[in-house]
């Protein structure tokens, strides 16, 4: 069963080639949601692609507060047209971004030598049943999981280097770039959501 698909737009490693051969992370993340990795924000969003790590740092603190408070003005669990999951699937989305970014920070820490794991959001979103979901758990998983990120995202771990087979060099700072950018968007998708 498919969730239909949020993620997996572009192509992942060509479009984030670098001149000098090298592979963008964040270049090619922006290329797979179908973004323009030149451009400054998201068309859709308008949220900026490389903000400052304390900035990105900042707008992921948001939604722990955010999130559920917009849960609580509308129907959590409609799926209005254009969209392919409800406003409790993406919380519990963004809850799981987060945390699997924790993971990956103390994981590079203990074992740097390791290869940074990947994974399909949307595979992640049937296995877990997001649609199921409900708000108070989705609530829950998101605070928790931007709890256990911001408890691992500080300066130094920020500033780590690591290679992603597919989307290639970056550093934990290009990865709270990406989930700020997460965060900002999917606020937007509750907001249609709950409209």
């Amino acid at each position: 069963m498919s969730s239909g698909g949020v993620h997996g737009v572009g192509s992942r490693v060509d479009a984030g080639q670098r001149t000098d051969g090298v592979v963008d992370f964040l270049g090619t993340a922006i290329t797979w949601i179908g973004g323009d990795p030149d451009a400054e924000a998201c068309a859709a969003c308008g949220h900026p692609w490389r903000p400052g790590v304390a900035e990105a740092r900042a707008t992921i603190a948001t939604a722990p507060e955010t999130y559920p408070a917009l849960l609580a003005t509308g129907d959590p669990y409609r799926v209005p047209d254009g969209l392919t999951w409800h406003g409790t699937a993406y919380t519990v989305h963004v809850a799981d971004l987060c945390r699997a970014w924790a993971e990956r920070i103390v994981g590079h820490v203990g074992e740097p030598e390791r290869q940074l794991a990947g994974f399909d959001p949307d595979e992640l979103a049937d296995a877990r049943n997001y649609l199921g979901m409900t708000a108070t758990a989705a609530a829950w998983s998101l605070r928790h999981g931007v709890e256990l990120l911001l408890a691992t995202a500080d300066d130094e771990a920020a500033a780590r280097t690591f290679h992603h087979d597919e989307w290639g060099e970056a550093s934990f700072g290009d990865g709270l770039r990406w989930l700020a950018h997460e965060v900002a968007h999917h606020e937007q998708d509750l907001a249609r959501c709950l409209a």
